[in-house]
C-alpha cells in the first residue's frame, strides 16, 4: 500500500483546510459560550486542528477488524474511563481516502472532530464536498457531547470509541514510518510512505488463528478489563474438541 496524501484524506489536512473549519467552528463557540470558557473552547479547538504535536496512525485492516468487535453500548458507555489518559496526546487515525479522525487529549475531555468526503454535482462536474463534525467525551463526568440527531454522525461516534479504545487500552503493534520508507512484503503487507510525514502503521495479530471444530466452538471475543488498571484484552477461539492452531504453535485440547 501506498501512503500518500492522494489517498489519506488526514495526510491533506493543511493550514487551509484547518482554517477553515476553525473559522466555521469559532462562530459555534462564539454564540453558545463567553468569558474564561470560551478561550478555553477556543484555545483547545485550535490545539485540536493545528499540525504541531500530532502524530499520524494508519489502521490496518486486521486492527480495523479487530476494533469492529469492540461492543459500545451509548446506556452503559462512561467518558470517566478515559481519564488516565496523557493530556496533550494528539492523534490522527487514518481510515480510508475519505474518511479520518483526529483526538486531543485535555485536561478534563476528549476532544475529537472526524472529517470525511462525499462526491456532489457542481455545475455538471463530479467534485467532492468536505463534512465534519466535532465532538467532546468529558472524562470528569463521563458526559457525551456528540450530534445524536444525525444517524451518520452516531454511528461515526461509535466507530471512533471503538478506534480509541482500541489504541489507548491494547497492546499494539506498531511501526514508525519515515518519508520514503518501506517495511513488509507483498505476502504479509507491504507499505511505502509516499508521503513527507511520519506515520505509524498500526497492526493486531489477534485474529491470525485458525480454528479446526470437531464438535462446537467458541469464537474469540474482546474483554475490556478495569482492574487494577483498564486493559483491552483478546480471548483466543476454543473449542470442546479438535484443536486451535495459533500462528507459531499448536495446542490440542
Amino acid at each position: 500500500m501506498k501512503i500518500s496524501p492522494n489517498k489519506f484524506l488526514g495526510l491533506q489536512f493543511d493550514a487551509d483546510m484547518q482554517i477553515k473549519i476553525f473559522t466555521m467552528q469559532k462562530k459555534i463557540i462564539d454564540t453558545n459560550s463567553t468569558g474564561e470558557e470560551n478561550e478555553r473552547i477556543t484555545k483547545e479547538l485550535h490545539e485540536l486542528l493545528i499540525t504541531e504535536g500530532n502524530k499520524n496512525y494508519l489502521m490496518s485492516k486486521p486492527s480495523i477488524e479487530i476494533s469492529k468487535k469492540i461492543k459500545v453500548g451509548e446506556e452503559k458507555f462512561d467518558g470517566k474511563m478515559f481519564g488516565g489518559l496523557t493530556v496533550g496526546r494528539k492523534i490522527t487515525i487514518l481510515i480510508n481516502e475519505n474518511l479520518f479522525y483526529r483526538y486531543l487529549i485535555t485536561p478534563t475531555s476528549i476532544l475529537c472532530i472526524w472529517v470525511t468526503t462525499e462526491p456532489i454535482i457542481h455545475e455538471g462536474e463530479e467534485r467532492l464536498y468536505m463534512k465534519y463534525t466535532t465532538f467532546r467525551i468529558n472524562t470528569e463526568n463521563g458526559y457525551l457531547s456528540y450530534p445524536e440527531a444525525d444517524p451518520f454522525a452516531v454511528e461515526l461516534f461509535k466507530n471512533f470509541i471503538q478506534y480509541l479504545i482500541f489504541l489507548e487500552f491494547s497492546e499494539l503493534e506498531t511501526v514508525t514510518l519515515k518519508p520514503n520508507v518501506k517495511v513488509g512484503t507483498k505476502k504479509q503487507g507491504l507499505y511505502l510512505n509516499d508521503s513527507k510525514l511520519d506515520v505509524v502503521i498500526v497492526d493486531s495479530t489477534w485474529n491470525r488463528i485458525i480454528i479446526k471444530v470437531g464438535a462446537f466452538g467458541v469464537s474469540g471475543h474482546l474483554r475490556l478489563r478495569t482492574t487494577p488498571n483498564i486493559k483491552l484484552t483478546y480471548i483466543n477461539p476454543y473449542v470442546k474438541e479438535g484443536y486451535t492452531r495459533n500462528a507459531k504453535k499448536e495446542t490440542t485440547t
